[in-house]
């Protein structure tokens, strides 16, 4: 079996980045982009009860794409941050030859580019072991009570209010939990345009309060 070439793999994803944009530009302007897509298709829905298709069952899908991409982008920006997020990321197993490190060298592939295109980002659970490791505290956490601090649409109903942070983290869950289904099921999709909306506004909110974590996290020198 040939050999993954990571270097190469990095590159080439990297060449299809914008270069000139932060990382919630980035994935602000996708989810964007997403709910203009799910309004438009609203628009040629009659009723609610049409809204069963195999466009908007697209959209967890992609959601979850731009979820994964913005975390692989974090972890990479925490690595390359130094320490003590490099040394935490030292505990992570991963493995490389000789070859594979002077090829990092070589092609100015940075360790956090490198590290970030190996580990799993295939659930909330990934994500939470990851950026845990990497910050040295629970980021899930950190992310709720963010969150709960973050000036926000209230819920009407106060039992809703005393349980954001926790319907926050389930939102994210259930949209991964239907991407893997749409992924690799055969049931019906079954996704509505409320789900559809449902799913990019709260993973837009989830990506905010992690960024407003991640920036507790990095503070830019000088400031």
């Amino acid at each position: 079996m040939k050999r993954r070439d990571y270097v190469a793999e990095i590159l080439d994803k990297r060449s299809r980045l914008p270069s000139d944009s932060e990382r919630w530009d980035i994935v602000a302007r996708e989810l964007e982009a997403l709910l203009d897509e799910v309004e438009r298709i609203s628009s040629f829905l009659e009723t609610q009860d049409r809204s069963y298709s195999e466009l908007i069952a697209y959209v967890p899908i992609r959601v979850v794409t731009v979820l994964e991409g913005y975390f692989r982008l974090v972890y990479a920006s925490l690595v390359d941050y130094g320490d003590p997020y490099r040394a935490n990321a030292s505990t992570f197993e991963l493995r490389f030859s000789i070859d594979t490190a002077l090829s990092l060298e070589r092609h100015s592939v940075t360790m956090g580019e490198f590290v970030s295109h190996l580990l799993t980002t295939n659930n909330l659970e990934d994500i939470n072991y990851n950026m845990s490791k990497l910050m040295g505290g629970d980021f899930l956490a950190a992310v709720k009570a963010k969150y709960l601090s973050m000036a926000r649409q209230l819920y009407i109903w106060d039992e809703l209010e005393d349980r954001a942070d926790a319907i926050l983290l389930e939102s994210i869950t259930s949209l991964y939990r239907r991407r893997h289904i749409l992924c690799h099921e055969l049931a019906p999709p079954g996704v509505t345009l409320g789900d559809a909306d449902f799913f990019i506004d709260y993973t837009t909110r989830f990506i905010r309060a992690s960024e407003l974590v991640i920036a507790d996290l990095t503070p830019k020198a000088g400031a």
